[in-house]
């Protein structure tokens, strides 16, 4: 008679006993089945959704896993220690990702925030030093007309028309850059008053 079933009938009833249909025997678990084990509950963090949502390749060397088994296991509970220990790095992945996260939105408004200030500082220095120059040339071009009027009008002329083809340019580049709706009436007008100037001259070809 095995030494278990010696065990069971000393220790319970017989009217207990007779109500059991099998006992099964479970033997401690391999040093390397504790691995596998280890490297099943690591897999089933880099299975998890929000790593590969953010595409974060999750990776381990085998010290790890040789670290969880002798660590986190133990003889009298199995595995259940091991698991407990996983799911606790789960949850310090997951608050990391919504740290990653959260780090990466805010470096996006960072971004986004000093674009607009690049394209603000382009399209005022456009309409304010750059048409300033652009206006002292055309002045003198006047002036010039003025004073010789018949000495290479017709240079004059192209170079007036360049002038102001010139700055009529540079206003439509810092108007693209800056919309002045954008600081006169706010975002969604600007966009309107955009897409206004946009679907127009594609109508009208």
């Amino acid at each position: 008679q095995p030494a278990f079933e010696r065990a069971v009938l000393e220790t319970f009833r017989p009217e207990f006993v007779n109500r059991i249909d099998a006992v099964v025997i479970f033997q401690p678990l391999a040093h390397e089945t504790i691995l596998a084990l280890a490297r099943r509950e690591l897999e089933s963090i880099r299975r998890r959704e929000g790593l590969t949502k953010a595409n974060l390749q999750l990776d381990w060397s085998e010290g790890v896993v040789e670290r969880l088994a002798s660590a986190w296991f133990d003889a009298r509970y199995g595995a259940r220690p091991l698991q407990r220990v996983v799911e606790r790095l789960a949850i310090t992945f997951r608050r990391l990702l919504r740290r990653i996260e959260d780090e990466r939105r805010r470096s996006g408004r960072l971004a986004m925030r000093a674009q607009e200030e690049e394209r603000r500082r382009l399209a005022r220095d456009l309409h304010d030093e750059v048409n300033q120059a652009l206006t002292a040339i055309l002045l003198r071009l006047e002036a010039l007309a003025q004073d010789s009027p018949s000495v290479n009008m017709a240079e004059v002329t192209e170079l007036k028309r360049l002038v102001n083809q010139a700055m009529e340019e540079l206003l439509n580049l810092a108007r693209q850059l800056r919309p002045s709706a954008l600081d006169d009436h706010g975002l969604m007008p600007a966009i309107a008053t955009q897409q206004t100037d946009v679907i127009n001259p594609i109508q009208l070809g």
